[in-house]
């Protein structure tokens, strides 16, 4: 059967190997057109008679030669005329394309439970980190979308592989755009490994086993409406990777907060120190009281030349005064710049990384990892935003208006975090600063 794939940023990949492949297999045709019959809600328009989504987790003594996998397995229809049925599903962002295989399945007026003949169009494509919004920034979204004729069922199997242990993930429960008859959300896990799910579905509550060595966390529940768009409004599952000892060879992911943030202290906090290069730093604050000197030093690095879009990754770090020499400071390098004045200067500061406002919130008792994206100061309890080109002391860009922040680094054994509610944005605050000196 051929399916056409529009492959975005997923790259054809080699099957997961051993314990993380997926044994999903296409429904039995003939129960998902009696599914179609029986269905009861909404008679107009896309509707998902199943969703299932399966991850499965691997974990290895080198854990290089992890690879975990996750399989997307849906069943589609249209009640009323012919069209297009369409679903987006977030996946890890390191997830390649292995498979992407559909089949249409004829109801009324057709040979009831026969695979159609002619085939349905299935484009398979995952979006840019920055077209949407996901729940995580460690995320993308996967985009599926199928013709699908007047009384047909055409079901989807799409299967991903996600280098390493999969150490988090975060969905949705349901769709945008269609009601959903079934859902189930599966985590696979080898016994040697421990996990935690959540869910802020109502009255949903997780199911544990063990079997056959693995152990399975998974999430059933069924007749759920179409999803509002907005993302904080969606009811979500949360799974994560707490530790594992594969062949007594310990790891741990999210045991606790500073764990889970670990790569911040590493990458943002303690690489700052080195970024100055040996050369003097290029401005001290001359106010006499500490509170003046930080906003001297705010609106100095604020009005330094940058690139126009100025966005950059958390862990972008670079060499400080080559790129100002060059005119090319992106916002992490404004927050990297802020803190060598203040460090020179003597003015005490933290490190904190935040989270854009439109994400789901964290909860504290919950340590993840790779939850934040960017880079911040912290004074005295107040945040300083270096990135944005008008944000004052306490003010933050748009993108994080009413999101949260996590000062760094976190204590050793912190189970619980204390987060920083971020304000509103200024009504003139950029997010991508290009100021001329």
């Amino acid at each position: 059967m051929l399916v056409n794939l529009a492959m975005g940023a997923l790259v054809l990949g080699a099957s997961a190997c051993g314990t993380a492949t997926s044994a999903s297999r296409f429904e039995d045709a003939g129960v998902l057109v009696a599914e179609r019959d029986e269905w009861r809600g909404a008679q107009a328009g896309p509707v998902a008679l199943r969703l299932h989504i399966e991850a499965t987790v691997d974990t290895r003594s080198e854990p290089s030669r992890a690879a975990s996998a996750m399989v997307v397995h849906a069943s589609l229809t249209r009640f009323g005329a012919a069209g297009e049925v369409t679903f987006a599903v977030p996946v890890p962002r390191s997830a390649r394309l292995v498979e992407a295989v559909a089949r249409g399945i004829a109801g009324q007026g057709g040979v009831a439970g026969a695979v159609i003949a002619k085939t349905p169009r299935a484009n398979v494509a995952v979006a840019g980190a920055d077209d949407v919004v996901t729940l995580d920034p460690g995320q993308r979204v996967l985009n599926v979308a199928v013709d699908c004729g007047e009384s047909e069922v055409v079901e989807v199997l799409v299967r991903l592989e996600v280098p390493g242990t999969l150490v988090s993930d975060a969905r949705p429960v349901g769709l945008v755009g269609m009601p959903v008859g079934e859902i189930l959300y599966r985590y696979d896990l080898p016994n040697d490994t421990v996990g935690t799910f959540r869910t802020s579905l109502a009255g949903a509550r997780p199911v544990v086993t063990d079997k056959d060595g693995r152990r399975l966390i998974a999430l059933y529940a069924k007749d759920l409406a179409a999803l509002p768009t907005q993302v904080r409004a969606q009811p979500i599952a949360r799974y994560v990777t707490v530790s594992a000892s594969p062949k007594g060879y310990d790891q741990a992911f999210a045991s606790d907060w500073a764990v889970a943030t670990d790569a911040y202290r590493r990458r943002l906090v303690e690489a700052s120190a080195d970024l100055s290069d040996g050369y003097a730093v290029p401005f001290s604050p001359t106010a006499a009281q500490p509170d003046a000197g930080v906003r001297e030093a705010l609106a100095w690095v604020q009005a330094r030349t940058g690139r126009s879009d100025g966005e950059a990754a958390w862990d972008a770090a670079r060499k400080l005064p080559a790129v100002i020499a060059k005119n090319d400071l992106t916002a992490v390098d404004r927050t990297h710049l802020l803190a060598w004045v203040l460090r020179e200067a003597r003015l005490p500061f933290a490190f904190a990384m935040a989270r854009r406002g439109t994400r789901v919130p964290l909860e504290p008792d919950l340590p993840l990892p790779d939850a934040f994206e960017v880079p911040l100061l912290v004074v005295g309890g107040v945040v300083l935003d270096p990135g944005c080109a008008t944000c004052a002391p306490g003010q933050v860009r748009a993108s994080l208006a009413r999101g949260q922040a996590l000062v760094l680094p976190v204590a050793a054994g912190a189970k619980a975090a204390h987060f920083l509610s971020l304000p509103d944005a200024s009504p003139e605050a950029s997010p991508s600063p290009k100021a001329t000196e």
